[in-house]
């Protein structure tokens, strides 16, 4: 959902260039996407620098009407829910954090989409040549020039800063509890930005006079992005025979336990909120959550009776 609404913003935010009112869509579905994951920044941030450029007015109108929104509809959730939405989005997420975790994580990351790095070099190195031959004292002017009249160096400025954002972003990993998802948005990012790549690609191929060993083998590279996004997609279908009979093990465990877990009477303690929803049992408490409120009660009792011990004497 929360990739979802940022790609619609980042749509209407280039359909803006043409109807200004779809800016206001686009600041829309980025709120809607910041509510989502609270790390969904990166695109709106992207969108802002680059509309700082073409309309600085614009950008701090959008961006005003922006943090006059989110934070109506902060206050509006803290107020209905009696302070649950401040502990849900703020309290309950303030877990340690680890920069070992978020450096090993992101470098797992990485190397999940080497590929696509290739792509986004091909991009950069394009940008490095095109720039180069424009004097420093009309860089400036000149790239202001090219995003107000070229969609697709809009779209080239849009998506590296997008991914630049998302790719910091990814480092909250390191947070205790966090999960791969917050490399979801890097990724995409990413794949956008390939695209771009490929659109250039063939745009070239297309009106060269001939086919050169250079083009040939720049013509490559989607073949083999494309065969390995494939065998990514089929080996997480298929599985491997282990994943298979574990799936296997879980569905008859599940359907095992979910009757019984439906006919006992009140509330039931487990560490499995997905079978206790289809058991159709409330959820009592999250364990992940609990335990790290107990870890976090304990640190601040130990900080008091250290802090209440007797000095020693010199």
């Amino acid at each position: 959902m929360g990739l979802f609404t940022t790609y619609l913003g980042i749509f209407f935010f280039f359909s803006a260039q043409s109807k200004v009112w779809k800016s206001y869509l686009a600041v829309l579905f980025f709120l809607l996407a910041f509510y989502t994951k609270q790390t969904f920044l990166s695109a709106p941030l992207a969108c802002f620098l680059v509309l700082l450029v073409i309309a600085p007015r614009r950008a701090f109108r959008l961006a005003l009407l922006g943090v006059a929104f989110g934070g109506a509809a902060f206050w509006l959730g803290a107020h209905w829910t009696h302070g649950g939405l401040v502990q849900h989005l703020i309290t309950y997420n303030m877990n340690k954090f680890s920069l070992k975790r978020a450096l090993t994580g992101v470098s797992s990351s990485l190397d999940d989409v080497i590929p696509f790095l290739i792509p986004f070099g091909g991009l950069l190195a394009l940008a490095f040549y095109r720039a180069r031959d424009i004097p420093s004292s009309h860089l400036w002017v000149s790239w202001k020039a090219r995003l107000q009249r070229n969609p697709f160096s809009l779209a080239l400025c849009v998506g590296i800063l997008h991914w630049a954002f998302a790719f910091l972003f990814s480092f909250a990993y390191g947070k205790v509890g966090t999960t791969v998802n917050y490399f979801l948005e890097p990724d995409a990012a990413l794949c956008v930005l390939s695209g771009l790549f490929l659109g250039v690609l063939f745009w070239q191929a297309k009106g060269a006079p001939r086919l050169t060993a250079i083009l040939a083998a720049a013509l490559v590279i989607p073949v083999g992005l494309a065969g390995y996004s494939l065998y990514t997609i089929l080996n997480s279908a298929v599985g491997s025979a282990e994943i298979r009979a574990a799936d296997r093990d879980r569905t008859t465990a599940y359907r095992q336990l979910i009757p019984i877990l439906a006919a006992t009477p009140g509330p039931v303690l487990c560490d499995d909120m997905v079978l206790l929803n289809r058991a159709g049992k409330d959820l009592v408490f999250e364990p992940a959550t609990l335990g790290f409120m107990a870890d976090s009660a304990l640190g601040i009792r130990r900080d008091l009776n250290t802090a209440s011990l007797p000095k020693s004497s010199p």
